[in-house]
């Protein structure tokens, strides 16, 4: 069901990682976790979001 290659480039080689140990839905969390605490602190900090690569 996922596209491993497209969602290491995207959201990191953790999320992969995770996929492997936990089920479907708890990376699923995990990730959505991930987005609500960035789009929280983009909303707070009014600074853009910034990929550290």
């Amino acid at each position: 069901m996922w596209r491993d290659a497209s969602a290491e480039r995207y959201f990191g080689a953790w999320l992969i990682d995770l996929k492997c140990r936990k089920s479907f839905n708890v990376t699923v969390v995990a990730l959505a976790n991930k987005l609500a605490r960035i789009a929280w602190s983009v909303m707070n900090t009014h600074k853009a979001f910034e990929v550290k690569v």
